[in-house]
């Protein structure tokens, strides 16, 4: 009869062995699963939020091409004013899906850009060059860019 307790006692000993070792490994493998997701996840904004910069970029610079054409070289007539309004409306659009998909921090600085050729564009920059103008924002817009995609 004892050898009997000792051989059900050593079966639910090994059942409770094995089943432990088969949960922790189970839960090992969901958090590893896990990790990698939000890795996914996080390289999919951060190739979005920089998609998303990108543009806006390209569009203030396009801005500033049409400001330094308006203000330095003269330009004028209706296709230059229906440009203008149009690179406006893509500059305000381009700002606002940075302001949905980045930091405040960022989004302040892209405002400000925008904000500076909106006035460059419309006003000219009076004594300083459009670029010198422009130039702060600018740079401020990259460098906190730059550190927030350091981040992810």
């Amino acid at each position: 009869m004892v050898s009997t307790v000792w051989v059900t006692v050593t079966s639910l000993l090994g059942v409770v062995i094995g089943g432990a070792l088969s949960l922790l490994t189970q839960r090992l493998a969901e958090r590893s699963a896990a990790r990698r997701h939000a890795a996914e996840i996080l390289e999919g904004r951060r190739a979005e939020r920089l998609a998303k910069i990108i543009a806006f970029i390209e569009t203030a610079q396009e801005a500033e091409r049409v400001a330094i054409s308006l203000h330095t070289h003269g330009a004028s007539g209706h296709a230059w004013v229906a440009r203008r309004e149009d690179v406006l409306d893509q500059l305000w659009i381009k700002v606002r899906t940075v302001q949905l998909l980045c930091p405040q921090d960022v989004s302040e600085a892209a405002h400000a850009l925008a904000g500076k050729l909106h006035t460059a564009v419309r006003e000219g920059s009076g004594d300083t060059g459009i670029t010198a103008f422009i130039r702060p924002a600018r740079l401020n817009l990259i460098e906190v860019a730059r550190i927030d995609l350091e981040r992810l």
